[in-house]
């Protein structure tokens, strides 16, 4: 069993990519649909962390490929984020 880290993600970079994110939600590939989905979820619904004016999302996919996946599409998008183990 490995370890998948949380995702710590930049609020304001995730809603800009939020077009993006739209779009792919129609793609034809399933994976691209599925990641899509699951960011929209997680900006809308995930607990933010506020910071001064600095908002946080946090999030955990817990598959490892999926996970590899969310954070190859948040590095497409430009998206900030870091990684917690």
């Amino acid at each position: 069993m490995s370890y998948e880290p949380n995702l710590i993600i930049r609020r304001k970079d995730l809603e800009k990519a939020l077009p993006s994110l739209i779009e792919r939600r129609w793609s034809t590939d399933e994976d691209t649909q599925h990641i899509a989905k699951y960011l929209m979820y997680v900006l809308d619904k995930h607990m933010v962390i506020k910071f001064d004016d600095l908002e946080l999302v946090l999030c955990k996919p817990e598959l490892t490929s999926f996970n590899k996946l969310v954070r190859d599409c948040l590095y497409e998008l430009d998206v900030d984020y870091r990684e917690e183990y």
